[in-house]
């Protein structure tokens, strides 16, 4: 009897084994790199649902600079399917041109949805006229004035900087003007760490405004590197002069600011609030822009299915927690807040209900008292949630058309293509900041930097 008994147990063991050895081999897996999709993607959510066998898994690998992530392609150490990286993370003509990416020319839904994308948008995803990758996130760097503050300083938006010149300009008309009137609750620009700000944070900061204009705008020019320039040199001078005094004349306890920066999916309320810092008129107004993208790895075992979940997450796009469409897509449409029409009935019942209870023949003094501070709360309420109806306004999305020409996506400038590169341009400002380095002796580095550089790449 033990002996039948055992036999029944070992044969259960292996029946078990064996449809969990077919179950696996039933199921695929999915392997996914840099945060590429959000839970909340719609169309993640079905492709789920559609392919119950396919194992979803999200790689902690972590490649920086670009050229590790290049390196990790070429030696096949990237073991990952799909991946989504920033123009400003991988250095995407050459992941296109090596063939480190899939192309996707292939599949009718994913390049009928490129196409009603914005052809400067467009242009990111393509390579030799073939699709490669599938734009999915646009943020946006830049510097803007505060409305509110601007015009209760007595400022006009016609006032706004379109120039650094101009910008440095402003700021040393500002410093006059505090030096004569303290101000005790503005400044020009704030977000400092109140531990590390001291006399150099200003000029150091104001330098890397100006180094990264100057990236830019060579860079979109596609002139090689160059900085030690006398236009460049004057600039640098002027940093130096209005930071330190604008350290001394600023207040330490501000509550508002001229300035402030934007680094994210956001698109100012209005155009006429951005501030430009290009060196001279004859350069265009860049809006520095990095464009987040899809591909999948040529080098991918399970590339059918890679693709049928690009097709969902880029194609279903109802979520409306997001506005990553509005600003990738030439036909999206404004976007009302979520929870806008809940919000405006709730207070308009609250408004309603009191404005009933107001009506009573038999209401005392104190509770109508109260009523009435409770109508004016809920007024109030109203009003706030009209103004924000907006997730983004019919007039925001106008302007952003007519101006969209205007976004760049700087390539990987020779500064970010090496950890030690960048490191070592941020270690720049902050030493010309803190007068470890003169104007000639910064501008000098960075030359020296760039050529070594363009030394290693040739």
């Amino acid at each position: 009897m033990k002996g039948k008994k055992m036999k029944k147990i070992v044969c259960c063991i292996v029946t078990i084994i064996m449809v969990a050895f077919s179950m696996n081999a039933l199921c695929e897996t999915l392997i996914t790199y840099g945060g590429t999709f959000s839970k909340n993607n719609d169309g993640l959510r079905m492709f789920e649902l559609e392919n119950p066998n396919t194992y979803l898994s999200w790689s902690d690998a972590y490649y920086y600079p670009a050229s590790a992530f290049v390196t990790a392609l070429l030696t096949r150490e990237f073991q990952c399917d799909i991946f989504i990286q920033g123009t400003d993370q991988a250095d995407w003509p050459t992941l296109m041109e090596k063939g480190f990416c899939m192309d996707l020319s292939s599949s009718v839904l994913l390049t009928d949805t490129v196409q009603r994308m914005y052809p400067n948008i467009v242009s990111q995803a393509m390579f030799n006229g073939h699709l490669f990758a599938i734009p999915a996130r646009i943020d946006f760097r830049y510097y803007y004035v505060n409305e509110e503050t601007w015009l209760n300083m007595g400022y006009t938006m016609e006032e706004v900087p379109q120039s650094f010149s101009e910008f440095i300009d402003f700021l040393t008309l500002w410093c006059e003007r505090i030096e004569e009137e303290p101000e005790a609750n503005t400044v020009a620009m704030g977000g400092w760490d109140s531990e590390s700000y001291s006399a150099g944070a200003y000029i150091a900061r104001l330098a890397e405004i100006l180094v990264n204009e100057v990236i830019m705008q060579q860079q979109y020019a596609e002139q090689e590197l160059s900085f030690n320039t006398s236009e460049i040199v004057e600039l640098l001078e002027k940093c130096i002069d209005v930071g330190t005094r604008l350290y001394k004349l600023e207040s330490k306890n501000y509550s508002a600011t001229l300035f402030e920066q934007i680094a994210g999916g956001i698109w100012p309320s209005k155009y006429s609030t951005i501030v430009f810092f290009r060196l001279n008129e004859s350069q265009p107004k860049l809006i520095e822009s990095v464009l987040s993208m899809w591909a999948i790895n040529s080098n991918s075992t399970n590339a059918e299915k890679a693709i049928e979940l690009l097709e969902k997450a880029a194609t279903v796009t109802d979520n409306l927690e997001t506005c990553d469409d509005l600003f990738i897509f030439q036909d999206a449409q404004p976007r009302i807040s979520e929870n806008y029409s809940e919000d405006l009935v709730y207070w308009k019942n609250q408004k309603e209900d009191v404005i009933l209870q107001l009506q009573s023949k038999t209401i005392d003094f104190d509770t109508k008292e109260i009523l009435e501070s409770n109508l004016q709360k809920y007024v109030a309420a109203i009003e706030r949630t009209e103004l924000n109806k907006w997730k983004v306004s019919p007039e925001q999305l106008q302007e952003y058309q007519k101006v969209e020409a205007q976004l760049y996506f700087p390539k990987l400038n020779l500064f970010e293509k090496s950890a030690e590169g960048y490191e070592e341009l941020q270690n720049l400002c902050k030493q010309f900041g803190y007068h470890k380095l003169n104007v000639n002796q910064f501008l000098q580095r960075l030359d020296r930097i760039a050529e070594m550089m363009r030394l290693e790449e040739e």
